[in-house]
């Protein structure tokens, strides 16, 4: 099988995240957050989800900071992230279906 065809971009990895939110009972509001901040780390990640290191993710923190967010800004952010790449985690190394 071709390897490109096997690549997951970010934006359809976001897509599926924010669809088993909705599913687990997440409110709208709080999957709003969460569209947000990873949003914000979108511009810093490259097109396949597989490339993605832990360089992007400190540039992408970086540069929230820079822009004078308040914290609890920063704090959705992190959430945002660290939520997303634990639920990406469970879904790439789990034994289950």
């Amino acid at each position: 099988m071709n390897q490109k065809a096997l690549a997951l971009t970010y934006e359809k990895a976001v897509e599926g995240f924010l669809l088993n939110l909705h599913a687990e009972g997440y409110s709208q509001a709080t999957i709003d957050i969460y569209k947000w901040g990873l949003a914000k780390f979108a511009t810093h990640v490259p097109e396949n989800i597989h490339e993605i290191q832990k360089a992007h993710l400190l540039s992408a923190f970086s540069s929230a900071r820079k822009k004078s967010l308040k914290p609890a800004s920063l704090q959705n952010i992190w959430i945002s992230m660290r939520s997303f790449f634990n639920w990406g985690g469970e879904k790439t190394f789990s034994n289950e279906s």
